[in-house]
């Protein structure tokens, strides 16, 4: 999954309660991450990795050709269903 890019210790916490099959603690663990992957599936997917990748301290460059980088109107949007992501990676 493209999105693990933003927050790769977040998705291995879901990973790892996965494998002790700690359901409640999976769905805990998805919940802060349930709006930026809604988000970033309503298009502009890629884009949308790239920029949130950035925002949470991961960041990748540009998207590669023929792609461009998100455009500043959908900026607002990434920001605020990353909430407070990017200092729960930081943590």
């Amino acid at each position: 999954m493209g999105g693990a890019n933003i927050a790769p210790k977040s998705c291995l916490g879901i990973v790892e309660a996965a494998e002790a099959q700690n359901w409640q603690l999976v769905r805990e663990r998805w919940k802060p991450l349930e709006p930026i992957m809604s988000l970033i599936w309503q298009g502009d997917y890629v884009q949308s990795v790239y920029a949130a990748a950035k925002i949470t301290g991961y960041d990748a460059g540009k998207p590669r050709r023929p792609l461009r980088a998100l455009p500043a109107k959908n900026m607002l949007a990434l920001r605020m269903a990353l909430g407070d992501l990017a200092t729960r990676e930081a943590a």
